[in-house]
This record gives structure tokens, sequence and C-alpha cells, in this order.
């Protein structure tokens, strides 16, 4: 019995433990148009640059559609190709650093549904921003509405769209 009762208590303390680290850990997810960073530290640094031609950009896109967004592409302000970033669950918020050319007027993106069918294509008007672009696409399953902000922090944005 002793044995036996041993062997149940290690089962139990084992999986005690592994149901412990599957917690939901909600994670930010940043990239460096068109690559992943793992921290937004590592993206600062990745874009910064002593060029006083070129301005360091965060690019946030915060899905509130109701509906996951399959990808989101870019035209990079720098090479003008297109940069496919990737989706955007419904609710959650997506990171893009970059650098863009200090006389940079507009962005050029788009978003693709889950098919990767083209779903809208937009240019925004950035004149006003500093340090960063959040682009927040507002709808019930189809953007109804696009609001954009500058130089805010997320808390902020937060707010905001609330």
């Amino acid at each position: 019995m002793n044995k036996r009762f041993r062997l149940l208590l290690f089962i139990l303390i084992i999986t005690t433990l592994f149901s412990g680290c599957n917690k939901n850990v909600k994670e930010k997810t940043i990239y460096l148009v068109g690559e992943k960073a793992n921290t937004v530290e590592e993206a600062k640094e990745s874009i910064q640059t002593d060029d006083e031609n070129i301005k360091e950009m965060s690019i946030c896109f915060v899905n509130r559609l109701g509906v996951d967004i399959g990808m989101i592409s870019l035209i990079d302000p720098l090479t003008e190709e297109q940069v496919n970033v990737d989706g955007l669950l419904d609710g959650e918020t997506m990171f893009v650093g970059s650098n863009m050319p200090a006389d940079i007027n507009e962005l050029s993106w788009a978003i693709y549904n889950n098919s990767g069918e083209l779903y809208s294509e937009n240019t925004t008007d950035i004149k006003g921003a500093n340090e960063s672009v959040w682009i927040v696409l507002k709808g019930d399953k189809a953007v109804e509405e696009i609001q954009v902000l500058f130089d805010m922090t997320e808390d902020e944005v937060e707010a905001e769209i609330k």
C-alpha cells in the first residue's frame, strides 16, 4: 500500500506541475516589418538608426471587428515592397516596428480574410505621427470605421476606443 500511495502522490504532483505550466499567458506579438521579434526592446534596437532622414515608427493594428483577420500586409516605406505580416485575432493588437523616411505622409496597408482573399486596401495619413500610429479597425464583422491615433501608449489607446 505504501508503494501505491507514493506512486499516486508522484503522479498527482507531476500532473499538477504540468497543468500549472499550461496557463493561458497573453503575449504580445511584435514584428519588424514582416519579421517577428521577441521583445519590444529587440524591435526598437533593430529599427534604431542614426540617419536623420529616417524615423523609427511603431505601427499598431487593433482588431475590434468581431472576426479574425487572416493577414495584414504593409507597403514597406523604404523599399516600397509589399510585406505580409500575419493574421490578427479579434480583440487583439499587432505591433510592427518600422524605419520610415522622415518625410513620409502616408502608410499603405491591406487586410485579407482567412481564405487569403483581399478584404480591404487602405492608405492612412500619418503626417501627425512622430513615434507611433495606431490603426483601430471597428465594426460588426466588417470594417465600418477606421480610427487612427498618434503617439499614444497602449493604455491611452484602450481608454480612447472604449
